[in-house]
């Protein structure tokens, strides 16, 4: 038997075979988007579930397959899902392929586009692909159906043909040889069935690779072509897929077979909530960016949460496309953020694209430049030429051969401080003299300023625009516009005077600073005068180009082989949060040296949460303006989408409120990386104290650019750290009064602290939770507005018990909603009547004492759960009915009727349910409606949480 018959038999037999799923495939692609669209979609979904799970324990399936055959695909068995649904899937001796799912159309559909799908396998290294090496008659064309980066001519994307050889004809191979994304098909396969007559196998690879290449198909065309060249073969009964080949370091990461995960694993597999897609998803306003071609530097300047990220991304694939015998290079200054770009790289490209893609942090590239010199030598010139030969002498004399490349191996920003505090106080400093006159004339300016903090500013400042081999000349005069301390001549002198101390102990030490070896490289780029050829790309691409300095962006401008689509610059001024000097025309990319683009539009954050960030920026506005370089801090386009507004929680226990939280996030259907708990402040709360109070039954861990790669963990990390990431929670712990801003930072630059939680804010999809202990920060009351005040105690146990879920599915929200004009109205009433009031002193700002007290509560309330603060005059925020003590629900034939006020919020739903307040919110969210906690909640909506819980709600004071 073969063939149908054979395939269906092996199916329906209970043996254990190979499961296998391509992870870029349809099968894989549509499971996810069913499972979110819910319906005869998810039952679907959930069917073929099921059938992966009989597959992979060898159970007998052949009573779900369907009744009629299938031709199309050889090996193909097709399994009914109910409701006109449909699962292709493919067989090749022991294993199966799971290739698409979808309703009886598009199952039709897909497989007339596919017709003659075969699994090949390359002989040179066993890589398998999914292709139609022959074409199906009546040979027909289709438009392109997947965007491309550039219209490099289909046939010319394909390697190993030799087209002359091929194709005789001349005229034939030109217009074949320039068909590309414009053509048109009627033309096409015109000019085909003239060659078909005279060279009908090349005619119909022709046809084969082009309609390949139209869907995106970039591997399978290829493919093609290795089975015309005898390179790659069809798989068959006689040469099946075995584990030797799926093994094989080519189609590593390429296939997930199923009888290799846990349990666990399968769970995970198919989540809806795939969090990268979200980073890697381009909107209409993105494309435009990625597909564009410069003729040199383009800077794309972008608010945060317009995608800058993705759409780095997808350009370094495009670029990698365009320049297929080139590399290219990808930046940035984050370590964590330049793994997040490999590893979206890496999810975004196919085998061979992210090849020619390497992604690196800045000052570890500079490094690999550095070391390929002549050490000694190098060293021995750069210290003479700085005076520093002792201490240049002392190092290599006393640290062996092979760790001399660590002289070049930046620190961390945290060890960066740690060793400036360790010089500052080591006995016989030359530079503490300084130190201390600068100190008390700063003492004399700002009582409050951190001076070491402030100092190692200064220091990055001067060597973010002037040069160390020219004595830092210029750093007399410049403009220090950004600082809040003024330093004249003499107090300037001593800063150098104390930087070359500081540079002198990191020799003697052995190991620079980030300024340190940006300037070190600077000495030997300017003696070479160029980069070397090996450390030099095609196209280079830097993420967040606001952190790096003037001098820094000096070195990127020299990497790129060519000037046009050279150097891509991404960022935000709104989010330069550092010191240094940053000039674009000083670094020579002035605006008639570069193209700008811009992306005003947010595609991450909802409107809430967008008002709230941007009301922190306009009361702490950075001093950015329009300027020698063209570039300004954009306004945002609000996002339509609505989600509730940040909430602001005093508690006794920030960090058990903030796992409580994090908690309840993940039990409302949220995939656990998604959320991320933030410090404000690491010096009064650290990071690992964060993760000590993790819970048992909840995996966490501190954020890093593979933190896609552990989808059950939490992540763990500081504001500052979270830059260039982005999280459907974001919970932001130390908010409090003297804590943030932290002490020491200057009053007159708080700007700088308020771009950090701006950063942190932004980093939020679709909820933002601020957390604090007594007296809320100035930066909270500033967004006071815009944010739902609240408290927090542990949840008090359930009042009473839920029966299970009786509604059905088929139910829709739509049919208990009021009209939306309706639930905008009373929204919009009871937001006016609710609103947080905090009194202003007759200048528009936030008075220096706002006190937020806590209404009393009355003896018999139960204990727990959050409870809204009070006006500054006593009343409370909310005064529905019944706010106290939990009703006693009748039973009527086994259900709960409950009664409830007609003037519930979602804290009084939280209470008579026995729920918390953040699960209330999550399912009214899910229902469509957006308000705060505290909000009057329509009828429709009250009924339907009741009859989520599988009770009912008695609405009373109609």
């Amino acid at each position: 038997m073969s063939g149908i018959g054979a395939a269906k038999s092996r199916c329906g037999q209970a043996e254990l075979m190979k499961v296998i799923i391509p992870t870029n495939g349809d099968y894989f692609r549509n499971m996810q988007h069913f499972q979110r669209w819910g319906g005869r979609h998810a039952q679907a979904a959930k069917k073929a579930m099921e059938i992966e799970g009989r597959l992979r324990y060898g159970a007998d399936v052949a009573s779900q397959t369907t009744n009629h055959g299938e031709s199309r695909i050889k090996g193909c068995v097709k399994f009914d899902l109910g409701n006109g649904f449909r699962l292709v899937t493919v067989q090749r001796g022991e294993a199966v392929v799971l290739l698409f799912i979808g309703d009886h159309d598009t199952t039709q559909r897909w497989m007339d586009e596919n017709a003659g799908l075969e699994v090949l396998v390359r002989d040179q290294d066993f890589r398998v692909e999914f292709a139609r090496p022959r074409q199906p008659e009546p040979w027909q064309t289709r438009s392109t159906q997947v965007p491309t980066i550039t219209n490099v001519p289909f046939l010319v994307r394909v390697d190993g043909l030799n087209w002359t050889e091929l194709i005789p004809s001349r005229a034939m191979r030109s217009i074949l040889l320039k068909f590309d994304e414009s053509g048109d098909g009627d033309e096409l396969l015109e000019l085909l069935e003239e060659l078909k007559e005279l060279k009908p196998q090349i005619a119909e690879l022709c046809l084969v690779i082009i309609d390949h290449l139209q869907r995106g198909q970039q591997d399978a065309a290829q493919a093609a072509v290795d089975v015309f060249l005898c390179r790659a073969k069809p798989l068959s009964e006689e040469e099946p897929l075995t584990e030797e080949i799926l093994q094989a370091e080519a189609n590593q990461g390429r296939f997930v077979v199923l009888n290799d995960l846990t349990d666990a694993e399968m769970e995970r597999l198919h989540d809806p909530l795939r969090f990268q897609e979200w980073m890697l998803f381009l909107h209409p306003g993105q494309r435009r960016v990625v597909e564009e071609d410069f003729s040199g530097t383009a800077l794309l300047g972008g608010v945060s949460g317009s995608g800058k990220t993705c759409v780095l991304v997808h350009r370094a694939r495009g670029m990698a496309r365009k320049y297929r015998s080139e590399h290219v290079l990808v930046l940035t200054l984050n370590r964590s953020l330049a793994r997040l770009i490999e590893n979206l790289v890496n999810r975004l490209c196919l085998e061979g694209e992210n090849a020619r893609i390497t992604v690196k942090p800045f000052h570890e590239y500079l490094a690999e430049v550095l070391e390929d010199q002549d050490l000694r030598r190098f060293l021995e010139e750069f210290g003479e030429y700085l005076g520093l030969q002792t201490e240049v002498a002392s190092f290599l004399n006393d640290t062996p051969e092979e760790k001399w490349i660590d002289f070049f191996r930046a620190p961390s920003a945290a060890e960066q401080l740690e060793a400036f505090e360790e010089f500052l106080t080591e006995p016989g400093n030359p530079a503490r003299l300084e130190y201390d006159r600068l100190e008390v004339f700063v003492f004399s300016q700002d009582q409050t300023l951190d001076l070491r903090r402030y100092l190692f500013e200064e220091l990055e400042l001067v060597r973010s625009a002037f040069l160390c081999y020219d004595a830092y000349a210029g750093y007399e005069n410049y403009e220090r516009k950004d600082r809040s301390i003024a330093f004249a001549g003499k107090r300037r002198e001593a800063v150098l005077n104390i930087l070359r101390e500081w540079e002198r102990w990191q020799v003697r030490r052995g190991r620079l600073d980030q300024m340190g070896l940006t300037q070190v490289a600077l000495f030997a780029l300017d003696a070479s005068k160029e980069i070397p050829d090996r450390f030099r790309h095609r196209c280079v691409l830097v993420d967040e180009f606001q952190d790096f300095s003037t001098l820094e962006l000096s070195i990127l401008r020299r990497i790129p082989t060519d000037l046009a689509n050279g150097l891509f610059l991404t960022g935000d001024v709104a989010q330069k949060v550092y010191a240094k000097d940053l000039n674009l025309r000083q670094a020579d990319l002035g605006r008639d040296k570069r193209t700008d683009r811009t992306i005003r539009q947010n595609y991450r954050n909802s409107r809430q949460i967008l008002l709230a960030a941007n009301a922190l920026l306009e009361k702490f506005s950075p001093p950015v303006g329009e300027g020698d370089d063209g570039v300004t801090v954009l306004n945002p386009e609000y996002a339509r989408r609505e989600t509730a507004k940040p909430i602001a929680t005093k508690t006794a226990d920030v960090v058990t409120a903030a796992w409580e939280c994090a908690m309840e996030w993940v039990a409302g259907g949220h995939i656990a990386f998604s959320v991320c708990i933030a410090t404000a402040n690491p010096a009064a709360l650290s990071v690992g104290q964060l993760l000590a109070a993790k819970p048992e039954n909840l995996s966490a861990d501190v954020l890093t650019g593979d933190y896609l790669l552990e989808p059950d963990h939490v992540v763990v990390s500081d504001i500052v750290s979270v830059k260039g990431f982005e999280f459907s929670l974001i919970i932001i712990c130390g908010l409090d009064e003297g804590t943030y801003p932290p002490p020491g930072a200057p009053t007159a630059e708080h700007w700088r602290e308020a771009l950090r939680l701006y950063v942190a804010i932004t980093r939020g999809r679709d909820e933002v939770r601020f957390l604090y202990r007594e007296r809320p920060s100035s930066f909270l009351l500033a967004m006071a507005d815009h944010v739902q005040f609240q408290t927090w105690e542990p949840v008090a146990p359930p009042h009473f018990e839920i029966t299970e879920q009786r509604t059905s599915e088929a139910e829709r929200v739509s049919d208990i909603l009021p009209a939306p004009d309706a639930v905008n109205e009373t929204q919009d009433k009871n937001l006016a009547a609710n609103e947080l009031d905090l009194s202003t002193d007759g200048r528009g700002d936030a008075p220096a004492e706002v006190i937020i007290p806590i209404a009393a509560e009355p003896e018999s309330k139960s204990a727990g759960g959050i409870s809204p603060h009070t006006i500054p005059n006593g009343d409370e925020l909310f005064a529905g009915e019944d706010a106290g003590e939990p009703a006693t629900p009748e039973i009527l034939n086994g259900i709960p009727i409950v009664r409830v006020s007609q003037r519930s919020s979602q804290f009084d739903l939280a209470r008579q349910l026995g729920k918390s307040q953040t699960e209330i919110s999550l399912l009214c969210q899910e229902l469509g409606c957006f308000v705060p906690p505290t909000t009057t909640l329509p009828r429709g909506i009250v009924r339907r949480v009741f009859e989520r819980y599988g009770c009912v709600a008695n609405v009373v004071g109609s």
